[in-house]
């Protein structure tokens, strides 16, 4: 079922009355199956369950969820231009949230080391490949890696232990998704980000058709479905919703689970043109409150151009996001990863820090070129889009040559230090490995 929340109509209803709706909605057609008990690494806990802020002063802030004047990290949400009005909620004086103003958050990154797992190995009949996205179990203290393998019956994850100081990682097992009346057949999964959220559930997006966010157990059940707004699914020319290989391909739940973030890897057919050498693509990032599933808001993050021209004749380029990961519980400041590619090349990779804080929430536009003017001609201004700051160029800065990087975790190890680890995808080919990267990371974020 796919509900389409216009954002021209919904003001008129009342803000109760409309949430009631929409919850009673999903107790109807909730898939609820029950949980099973996993048992955890032996490095246990390095998280702690609570969170909290470093300063209960309010401020007042004057536009999109601004940090307040004075000593608060999360002001009042004031009555500026597309003020997402769900805010507030989200920046009181709450020992369970964290927020740190609008960035940069980031202080330091450093590079630690690189491993791989060779294309081809397996582990319990299974081919360890394809490794689309990285995520941490903060109750059990262990890392899930995802496969974008599509078949039916295969699509799945596996659990690892991983020790970044040493950077070793050690596949433990493997747990196939499902649906609670059975496996999902070809083309109705493709797994490409997932992030844990506690305690014990697993988010999904899906990049196939129709893109999907999903929550699972740990065993790989099937729990729910998000609502996806309809303006994502494609038609069948091509010119309306996500393009092939352009679906989500981010997801990240907030540090409290309180929302939850997914991210297309490029521009939907109605919103833009994909990355080239000379234009970047206008992708989408958008809301969802986990309690009722439904999107709340929804902002336009401008990727890269392609890094570099191909040197073969007809050769693939391409240009994209590929992972965020939300740093506060204001829904604030965000980490992304991109990645360009072109054949004879190889791979680009880049870490931004990115805030919604001038941003103009776009929730509910079915197209966003023209929103002015109503014509397809005109541009959607970077001025109203998320604004995002180079944190690092891999290749650049470290001399790391990278993979396909699509997937990335921090994770806060026992002596308080942050670390940042980032997995690519061998496409299940033998040309490449499942590469991992390590790195420490510091500075203002949950």
């Amino acid at each position: 079922t796919i509900i389409h929340l216009n954002k021209s109509k919904t003001p008129q209803l009342h803000e109760k009355m409309f949430s009631k709706i929409l919850t009673t909605f999903l107790a109807i057609n909730a898939i609820v199956v029950q949980s099973v008990e996993i048992s955890g690494s032996p490095k246990g806990q390095r998280r702690a369950a609570g969170r909290k802020l470093e300063d209960t002063n309010e401020g007042k802030g004057k536009g999109k969820g601004q940090p307040g004047k004075g000593n608060s990290f999360c002001g009042k949400a004031g009555k500026g231009k597309g003020n997402p009005p769900s805010l507030d909620a989200f920046c009181v004086e709450d020992d369970g949230l964290s927020c740190f103003g609008c960035g940069p958050s980031i202080t330091s990154f450093t590079f630690m080391s690189e491993t791989s797992i060779d294309a081809g190995t397996t582990f319990n009949g299974s081919v360890i490949g394809g490794i689309s996205a990285i995520t941490y179990d903060t109750d059990l203290g262990l890392y899930y890696l995802l496969s974008d393998d599509t078949e039916t019956g295969k699509q799945r994850y596996y659990v690892a232990e991983i020790d970044e100081d040493t950077g070793s990682v050690e596949i433990t097992d493997v747990r196939y998704f499902r649906r609670p009346q059975g496996s999902f057949a070809m083309g109705d999964l493709d797994p490409q980000a997932f992030s844990y959220r506690s305690p014990g559930t697993i988010i999904m997006a899906s990049g196939g058709t129709p893109p999907s966010v999903m929550e699972f157990d740990l065993a790989g059940t099937l729990l729910r479905y998000l609502l996806v707004p309809s303006y994502y699914s494609p038609n069948s020319d091509g010119t309306f919703g996500i393009r092939s290989d352009s679906g989500f391909q981010g997801v990240s739940v907030s540090p409290a689970g309180l929302d939850i973030w997914a991210a297309n890897g490029g521009a939907l057919a109605q919103d833009g043109a994909v990355a080239s050498l000379t234009e970047k693509s206008p992708v989408r990032i958008i809301k969802f409150d986990y309690e009722t599933g439904v999107p709340a808001e929804e902002y336009v993050y401008y990727t890269d151009t392609v890094a570099a021209a191909s040197t073969e004749v007809d050769g693939e380029t391409m240009s994209g996001l590929t992972e965020i990961i939300s740093l506060d519980d204001c829904g604030q400041v965000f980490l992304a990863l991109e990645r360009s590619y072109s054949a004879g090349v190889g791979y680009t990779c880049k870490l931004y820090e990115f805030s919604t804080c001038a941003a103009t929430d776009q929730g509910g536009m079915e197209t966003i070129i023209g929103v002015s003017t109503g014509t397809f001609s005109e541009a959607f201004p970077e001025s109203e889009t998320v604004q995002k700051t180079l944190v690092a160029d891999l290749a650049a800065d470290f001399g790391v040559t990278p993979d396909n990087c699509e997937g990335m975790q921090i994770t806060t190890g026992d002596s308080g230090s942050k670390y940042l680890v980032m997995a690519s995808d061998d496409n299940f080919s033998s040309d490449q490995t499942n590469q991992f990267l390590f790195f420490n990371i510091d500075g203002s974020f949950a």
